[in-house]
C-alpha cells in the first residue's frame, strides 16, 4: 500500500526489514524471502502514486532547478553574444528585423509591419549600409524554421540600400529601433547628430530580439 513497514522474525527477533535504514541500503533477504517478494511484485500492480516517494519528488525538484539554471545561463550567453556582434558589425552580417511594410514595397491589407532579413553590405563612418531580402517577408506566427528557409545568398537580397544609424542600433531600449538616414551631410557624423525629426532620419523598424532564444544577428 506504499506505507512504511518493519518486518522481523518473531522467533529470533532478527530484523528483516528496517524502516530506519537508508533507502539505498542493500536489503539482506534470505533466498526464500527474496523469491516471495519477487512473486508478490510480479502479481501486484502498484499505482503511480505508490511509486512516487517523497525522495523521488525531491530529486525531481533538484533536476528541474538545475535545468532552469543551465537554461538561464545559456540564454544569457546568447544575449551577450548578440550584443558583442551588434557592437562590432562586420560586412556580411545578417540581421533579423521587423520593418514597416511601406519600406518594403509589399502590398498588405492589415499588416503594419513584416519580418524579414537585412544584410550588412557596407560600412562608412558611423553608418551601416544594409540591403533587404527579396523573398516575401515573414508574417506573425513565424517559427525559427521559417527564418532558416530564407536564403542568405547575395542574389537573395535587393539592390536598394538602407542607411542605418549605428548609434541608434546600439540603443539599449526594449525596441532596438532602426533609424534610416537620408541626409547625406550627416552620414559621417551620425553619433554626433541624433535625429529629432524627419530632417535627419526616419524610424523604419526594429530588431527582432524580444525572444531571447532567437538570434538577432548571424555571422557567416
Amino acid at each position: 500500500m506504499g506505507r512504511t513497514t518493519e518486518v522481523y522474525c518473531t522467533s529470533c527477533d532478527h530484523v528483516i526489514k528496517d524502516p530506519a535504514a537508508p533507502f539505498y541500503a542493500k536489503k539482506n533477504y534470505s533466498s526464500g524471502i527474496a523469491e516471495n517478494i519477487k512473486n508478490i511484485r510480479a502479481s501486484h500492480k502498484r499505482t503511480w502514486w505508490q511509486l512516487i516517494y517523497p525522495w523521488t519528488i525531491c530529486w525531481l525538484m533538484l533536476v528541474l532547478a538545475g535545468y532552469g539554471l543551465i537554461n538561464q545561463a545559456i540564454i544569457q550567453k546568447k544575449i551577450r553574444d548578440n550584443q558583442e556582434l551588434l557592437e562590432n558589425p562586420v560586412i556580411g552580417d545578417i540581421y533579423k528585423v521587423y520593418i514597416y511594410s511601406q519600406f518594403l514595397d509589399v502590398n498588405t491589407t492589415d499588416q503594419q509591419g513584416m519580418f524579414t532579413l537585412f544584410k550588412l553590405n557596407h560600412i562608412s563612418g558611423d553608418t551601416l549600409f544594409m540591403i533587404c531580402n527579396k523573398e516575401y517577408p515573414l508574417n506573425y506566427g513565424f517559427q525559427e524554421s521559417d527564418w532558416k528557409n530564407l536564403s542568405r545568398n547575395d542574389d537573395a537580397f535587393k539592390s536598394k540600400t538602407y542607411k542605418i544609424s549605428f548609434q541608434k542600433l546600439l540603443d539599449t531600449t526594449s525596441e532596438r529601433p532602426i533609424w534610416q538616414y537620408y541626409d547625406k551631410t550627416a552620414l559621417d557624423s551620425i553619433r554626433k547628430t541624433s535625429p529629432k525629426n524627419n530632417e535627419t532620419g526616419q524610424f523604419i523598424g526594429r530588431l527582432c530580439h524580444y525572444n531571447t532564444q532567437l538570434k538577432i544577428i548571424e555571422r557567416p
